[in-house]
């Protein structure tokens, strides 16, 4: 009963937010909510034509379940993300005991960002719950491979993410297993994206080279918002100079200039990283409202951190969380890209508070 009383509240404050609140404070906002054209996406996937390498196959097949309707979409995304406060539950559970769960649990429930996220077509919500169940997972090579598959068939941020395991450790056969798995999943795609390109490409751009060139030069101080007419002309620039190139060959060329940029002003860059860094946890990009955002997460984090020092989390709770900062404070940061990791911020948080439970005695 406490789990359903638990779930439902987290229902409905995802609804209430999307279906009342928003709808109320939307007009003074000038919100984008499909910045990414997934309705757009979603329409040529029913129309067969979906050659498109941008973005992974979960989110837009996502969108075109819900008809492309963007109420749907919130909907479903409510759905899911009260999924995700389920997982949450287990996780802790599992690691700490009864109590802590419920309060890991209700913390993910309540927390707001989660809510403004619903409302977006954006995968994060998607992806949120995609790498809980990977993490709930973990132990399981078969299971987590898959898990992890189905993560970067959304967003293929976290290729990289089974290689940061102890491979010395005696489990290292379940991680090759796991890693096997992940790639045999991935593989039908990866031959498809050869197919309409004739490129190697295991998922998709996600624009990754671009996002990474404009966040890593120094005009832009690593803010994607920054100089926005000066980065679009350079950028520009640069497309009327290899216009022969295809969407991967040009995603690639960009990789190859943010790396050009970063070894010849290495001191930029990492006052870029250091931007970046604080950016992931406190700043959206929209910069509204963004002192209320960061004095939240202000919060969060500081009983995340407690609760890590109080008691140890497990490495792949860390491995995640780490690995997902460093990766945005390379590329891309903003608060938004944060949220897949505040479910075990929330799980690290539970441990800051003292408990009769054996688990944290």
């Amino acid at each position: 009963m406490r789990l359903i009383v638990l779930l439902l509240t987290a229902l409905a404050l995802r609804l209430g937010f999307v279906f009342v609140v928003l709808p109320a404070i939307e007009p003074r906002l000038a919100l984008r909510f499909d910045a990414d054209n997934y309705t757009a996406i979603a329409q040529s996937i029913w129309r067969g034509e979906w050659n498109n390498v941008e973005r992974g196959p979960i989110y837009p097949l996502f969108v075109a379940v819900c008809g492309g309707s963007l109420p749907a979409v919130r909907l479903a995304q409510a759905l899911l993300d009260c999924g995700t406060v389920w997982l949450v539950f287990l996780l802790t559970r599992r690691l700490w005991g009864e109590k802590p769960a419920w309060v890991a649990a209700w913390l993910y429930a309540v927390y707001p960002l989660a809510w403004w996220r619903v409302a977006f077509m954006n995968k994060e919500i998607v992806l949120t719950l995609l790498l809980a169940a990977t993490v709930w997972c973990w132990q399981r090579p078969i299971a987590s491979g898959v898990g992890l598959a189905l993560a970067n068939l959304c967003k293929p941020s976290y290729l990289l993410l089974p290689l940061l395991r102890r491979w010395w450790s005696p489990q290292r056969k379940t991680f090759a297993v796991t890693l096997a798995v992940m790639l045999a999943v991935i593989a039908p795609w990866t031959v498809r994206n050869y197919v309409v390109t004739g490129e190697l490409l295991p998922v998709a751009t996600e624009r990754g080279g671009f996002t990474a060139y404009v966040t890593n030069w120094w005009p832009t101080r690593g803010d994607w918002e920054t100089n926005k007419s000066l980065w679009q002309a350079e950028l520009d620039r640069i497309r009327g100079q290899h216009a022969d190139l295809n969407p991967v060959q040009l995603d690639r060329l960009f990789y190859r200039l943010t790396l050009q940029n970063i070894v010849a002003e290495p001191g930029h860059t990492l006052l870029m990283f250091a931007r970046k860094a604080v950016m992931f946890w406190f700043v959206n990009a929209s910069g509204r409202a963004w002192w209320a955002g960061a004095l939240l997460q202000l919060v969060y984090l500081g009983l995340a951190v407690a609760g890590a020092v109080r008691r140890r989390p497990p490495a792949e709770l860390l491995t995640v969380v780490l690995y997902t900062w460093a990766l945005h404070a390379l590329v891309i940061a903003d608060v938004r890209f944060a949220l897949p990791v505040m479910p075990y911020v929330c799980v690290m948080a539970a441990a800051a508070f003292r408990y009769e439970d054996k688990k944290l005695a």
